[in-house]
């Protein structure tokens, strides 16, 4: 499912505003499958995507910021107790 996302990623114009949302979700459901580097790594891009069409001070950018810096606090304290 998740390579379906992205090669429908793939086709859509540059400055999509779902590109960004579909990368939102694939970061959520990586997270779920505890697979963090995926989840940082899509966050990554749906904040980078988001950018493109939207002011940084927009609620949305927020959200995901947030959505990431749990991201990697959860890896670091995984790491810490390996």
């Amino acid at each position: 499912i998740m390579k379906k996302i992205t090669n429908r990623i793939e086709k859509l114009p540059e400055n999509d505003h779902k590109i960004s949302v579909s990368y939102f979700n694939l970061s959520t459901a990586y997270a779920k499958l505890n697979r963090l580097d995926e989840a940082i790594n899509c966050a990554e891009k749906s904040i980078e995507q988001l950018l493109k069409s939207v002011p940084a001070d927009h609620p949305e950018v927020k959200e995901n910021r947030e959505q990431l810096e749990g991201l990697r606090k959860k890896q670091w304290l995984q790491r810490l107790y390996d």
